[in-house]
């Protein structure tokens, strides 16, 4: 009787095929989410929720016609039908990108009451990022952050336009600074 050895280089063949291709997906699939965020389809893996700097995010893309609060009266309107107050001042006390964060601060003068702050992130080559909070009391007026918003919200490198808006009794107050994300 004569014993045949057979060999399996037709399975060896497929399995080795079938490990070569699953390894490209993987290794497609994690430099799509890793190198483009996602946002070749508009499926992005990093969602909103995952950020936790006790800020809301209202992602819209049209700025001018986002919703305000009415100062503290709690009706709504738009940022044009809200005055802009000459006696309220306000400026940028710190935007920074460091640690991967930009950090932002915005002072006022209002010291009758706590307004809403606002900030919001334009670039003519990518979406509004934006930020609206509660102003705290500090050293007797109306302070605004730190907020900190994690770079990969930003998926344009170059220069931005921030806004800085301050909201109270039925006005606002509006500073402005360029900043550029490395």
């Amino acid at each position: 009787m004569k014993i045949v050895k057979r060999t399996h280089k037709k399975n060896t063949k497929a399995l080795f095929i079938v490990v070569a291709i699953t390894v490209l997906v993987a290794i497609l699939l994690t430099v799509y989410i890793v190198g483009f965020r996602g946002s070749i389809l508009g499926w992005s893996p990093f969602t909103q929720s995952s950020i936790n700097d006790d800020a809301t995010v209202y992602p819209s893309d049209d700025v001018e016609n986002d919703k305000a609060e009415k100062g503290n009266s709690g009706s709504s309107q738009t940022t044009n039908q809200i005055p802009i107050s000459p006696s309220l001042n306000i400026q940028i006390e710190n935007l920074i990108q460091s640690d991967g964060y930009i950090t932002f601060v915005g002072d006022t003068n209002d010291t009758s009451s706590l307004g809403k702050c606002s900030i919001i992130f334009t670039n003519p080559n990518d979406r509004p990022v934006v930020r609206n909070v509660e102003a705290t009391k500090q050293a007797g007026s109306a302070a605004c952050g730190p907020i900190k918003i994690p770079e990969t919200e930003f998926s344009y490198i170059g220069g931005w336009h921030a806004t800085f808006r301050y909201y109270s009794n039925n006005e606002q107050a509006v500073s402005e600074q360029e900043i550029v994300i490395k």
